[in-house]
C-alpha cells in the first residue's frame, strides 16, 4: 500500500481532467493539464465522484508495490475505448508514476 509521504514523484505527475477536457486534450497534445498537490488529492480522496485513475504502462504496472488504493487501471493508448465510461460530473485524476 502506497504511504502518502512516499507520493512525492506520483505528487509531480497527478493531472485532473474532466472527461470533456480528456478528448481536447488528446487532440491537442501540446496543451498542459492542470495539476493537484499531494494535500488536494488528500482532501478529495475517497469521495463521490472522484475517480483515480492510474495510466502506467502494463508493465510497470504490474512491477509495481507502489499503487494509490482505489485507483483504477487504464490504458491510455485506449482512452477512446474508455473515456465515455466515466460520467462528465466526475473528477477524475490521472497519475503514471
Amino acid at each position: 500500500m502506497l504511504q502518502w509521504k512516499q507520493m512525492g514523484i506520483i505528487v509531480a505527475t497527478l493531472a485532473v481532467l474532466s472527461v470533456g477536457a480528456l478528448d481536447a486534450v488528446h487532440q491537442a497534445e501540446a496543451q498542459s493539464a492542470p495539476r493537484i498537490t499531494i494535500d488536494k488529492l488528500k482532501a478529495i480522496i475517497g469521495s463521490p465522484g472522484v475517480i483515480i485513475i492510474d495510466v502506467r504502462s502494463p508493465e510497470d504496472w504490474q512491477s509495481s508495490t507502489r499503487k494509490i488504493p482505489g485507483a483504477i487501471r487504464e490504458d491510455p493508448h485506449q482512452a477512446r475505448s474508455w473515456m465515455f465510461t466515466y460520467g462528465k460530473d466526475r473528477t477524475l485524476v490521472f497519475y503514471c508514476a
